[in-house]
């Protein structure tokens, strides 16, 4: 095998091995998997970071792109990154000197429809070349259409730098009503003539490139993984159960972290006779507000058969305009019930986008048994039929956004 910049594929291959292997020992230590729980669902984040990382890394093909749903989101084995059930993702991996046409046919008529294009993902100090609405771009035919690339690329431009080969574009939109809202057609296309866009087939030095770019994307995804959760503690003085507003900073943007994103974690601890009340007062405004659990690795809960995620569409109010809600292995009965599943702990997330303020949420540990007399008298009952009826809608929507 012939050398390429003093590196061949064979040695790549043995140090991306080394590199994932790495990850499975550096999860393994950490402390938190004493909790035998937490150590079964940390076995998952290593392949689940390889997936990732052959769909993020090795296999896009920047001559001829596609927005792709599946790799960072898809609910079945892909729940890495702690993505939000509410939201359609939609990625695309992008050269800067190529000129890129984004379009669709329709405006989406969600609240929230977003784009952001950074030179990376998850890896740190990343620039951020266009953060925005994706209504806010108008085609022709009073759709949407924008333009990526170096500058002079065409109208409703997101200019990204020609000299930067692995740029990335997160789309996201919120779809609050699963049961009416599907995701808005979107299309991408290399508009460069097709003899400039390069060999479908990569050379070897290129997948030597993309193999250390694989690499390098496992081990950052897990330290981001592994620090959320202890920054989540650094914020409430190393206390479960307790919640810590995590505000935008630079620090976070450089990091990938969406800029109108105001979250409040908590890493809940409960036994199997214990549940936890979350009780809040919703921002003022907000293009988007919802409510989900997930493991202690960024691993979202599953949302097609089980009540583990809510919004203020789907979730029940009271009088007083609170929100609240339980998390409990068993069903409390109650309409805004999140289930951790097998999770013994975990992490209760509430995102506020566009918010004009983030009120502090609550959180108290009662014993299970004991749930009403903490809750308002006049929450109402969640009967067995009901529930029933709630997960077979979410199943089928689910089903239906991935087309299983």
């Amino acid at each position: 095998m012939t050398s390429t910049g003093g590196k061949t594929y064979a040695r790549a291959w043995r140090e991306y091995l080394d590199a994932l292997e790495e990850v499975r020992a550096t999860i393994m230590a950490d402390p938190a998997c004493a909790d035998p729980k937490v150590r079964d669902a940390a076995l998952y984040l290593p392949t689940q970071l390889q997936a990732g990382a052959f769909y993020m890394q090795l296999s896009p093909h920047t001559g001829y792109p596609l927005l792709n749903r599946t790799h960072v989101g898809e609910p079945i084995g892909l729940n890495w990154g702690m993505p939000n059930p509410d939201f359609d993702y939609r990625w695309t991996y992008l050269d800067g000197k190529r000129r890129y046409r984004i379009y669709g046919p329709k405006k989406s008529p969600a609240a929230f429809f977003d784009l952001i294009a950074f030179n990376g993902y998850f890896i740190d100090n990343t620039k951020t070349y266009f953060q925005g609405a994706l209504n806010d771009h108008t085609g022709p035919d009073g759709g949407i259409e924008l333009f990526a690339g170096p500058p002079g690329s065409g109208e409703n431009q997101i200019v990204l730098d020609p000299n930067e080969p692995h740029n990335v574009l997160t789309f996201r939109e919120a779809l609050e009503d699963w049961s009416t809202e599907t995701p808005t057609p979107l299309r991408i296309e290399c508009v460069d003539p097709p003899e400039v866009r390069g060999p479908f087939l990569y050379p070897e030095a290129d997948l030597v490139a993309r193999l250390e770019r694989a690499a390098t994307l496992v081990r950052n995804a897990t330290q981001r993984t592994m620090a959320s959760y202890k920054e989540t503690l650094g914020g409430t003085g190393g206390r479960d159960n307790v919640f810590h507003i995590n505000q935008p900073s630079e620090a976070r943007r450089r990091n990938n972290g969406h800029p109108d994103n105001i979250v409040a974690h908590c890493i809940y601890n409960l036994k199997p006779d214990e549940a936890l009340i979350v009780e809040l007062v919703l921002p003022r405004t907000a293009v988007y507000w919802g409510v989900q659990t997930a493991d202690m690795w960024w691993r979202t809960t599953d949302y097609v058969w089980h009540q583990s995620s809510l919004n203020r569409k789907n979730a029940w109010f009271g009088a007083d305009g609170v929100f609240r809600a339980v998390v409990s292995f068993q069903d409390p009965g109650i309409q805004n019930w999140l289930d951790p599943l097998d999770n013994s702990r975990g992490t209760v997330d509430i995102r506020n986008y566009k918010a004009s303020d983030v009120p502090q949420p609550q959180a108290k540990v009662v014993p299970f048994a004991e749930l009403s007399r903490h809750l308002p008298a006049e929450t109402p009952a969640f009967t067995p039929q009901q529930r029933k009826a709630q997960i077979a809608a979410r199943t089928e929507a689910v089903l239906r956004r991935f087309n299983y």
